[in-house]
C-alpha cells in the first residue's frame, strides 16, 4: 500500500470542501505523525490494582508511563463535512496479566488492532485470551463506547497543512469486554466485576493527526497475540 503525500492529502482535503464531502476519504497515515493515546483515568488504575492486574504496551503501542500508552494510527476515513467515521490502529496492542493467587499462574489477555466507530461510538479491537477451556480464541469485540470531551477540531491551511484533534470520553466498558476480563485474567468475585465495572470512568482516548512525518513509518500489519 502506498503512503500518502502532505500535497495528496491537501489537495484531497481541499477537494472534499470544495465538493461538499460528497464521498468518503481514505488516508494511510502509517507514515504521519498520527496517534492515539489511551490514558486511563484513576478509577481504572484503581480496578487494575485491586485485581492485581498490570496493563503493558505490546506491537506498535509505547508506554507513555502513569498507565497513559500511545497508539500509532493506521487509517483515518473522512466523510461528509471532513467528519471522520473511523480510525484505525492497525498493529497497536494492550496487554492485561495477572497471577492468580491461588495458583501461581499468570494468565493474559490482549487487546489489539484497535478501531474507533465514530458512527456508533464504539472502540473496537481484536481481544485474544485463553478460554475456560485454555484453548486460545480471538474475537474482534466492541471495548468502549464513549462520549465526547473535546469535539473534533479539523484545521486546514493551503496548501500543505491539515490537522485534527480530538478528545473522546468517558470511555465505558463494553459487557463483552467485562466478560472477556473475567473470563482471560479468570478474575474473583465474578458477580461483583460484573456489577462495578460498567459505572468505572476508564479514561479517554485523544486523537491527534498531522501531515508531518514520523522519523520512520509504523507498521500497519495487524498485531497477532502469542498465546
Amino acid at each position: 500500500m502506498s503512503v500518502i503525500t502532505l500535497r495528496q492529502v491537501a489537495a484531497a482535503a481541499a477537494l472534499m470542501t470544495a465538493v461538499g464531502a460528497a464521498q468518503a476519504l481514505t488516508l494511510n497515515t502509517s507514515a504521519l505523525n498520527a496517534n492515539s493515546t489511551q490514558a486511563f483515568s484513576e478509577d481504572a488504575v484503581g480496578a487494575f490494582l485491586t485485581y492485581a492486574t498490570t496493563v503493558e504496551a505490546a506491537g506498535t503501542a509505547t508506554d507513555a508511563g502513569n498507565y497513559t500508552f500511545v497508539l500509532p494510527v493506521t487509517k483515518v476515513v473522512i466523510g461528509s463535512s471532513l467528519k471522520p467515521t473511523s480510525g484505525d490502529a492497525s498493529g497497536a496492542a494492550l496487554k492485561f496479566s495477572r497471577t492468580s493467587t491461588a495458583t501461581g499462574v499468570t494468565r493474559s489477555l490482549y487487546l489489539a488492532n484497535f478501531r474507533i466507530d465514530y458512527t456508533a461510538g464504539k472502540v473496537l479491537a481484536d481481544r485474544s485470551m485463553l478460554d475456560a477451556t485454555g484453548t486460545a480464541v480471538t474475537e474482534n469485540i466492541e471495548v468502549y463506547t464513549f462520549g465526547t470531551q473535546q469535539a473534533l477540531a479539523l484545521k486546514y491551511k493551503f496548501p500543505l497543512g491539515i490537522s485534527l484533534n480530538e478528545v473522546l470520553g468517558p470511555l465505558t466498558l463494553s459487557s463483552a469486554a467485562i466478560e472477556s476480563f473475567i473470563t482471560g485474567l479468570k478474575l474473583p468475585n465474578a458477580a461483583l466485576v460484573r456489577g462495578t465495572l460498567p459505572t468505572v470512568d476508564f479514561g479517554t482516548l485523544q486523537q491527534v493527526i498531522e501531515v508531518s512525518f514520523r522519523k520512520k513509518a509504523v507498521s500497519n500489519k495487524p498485531f497477532v497475540a502469542p498465546l
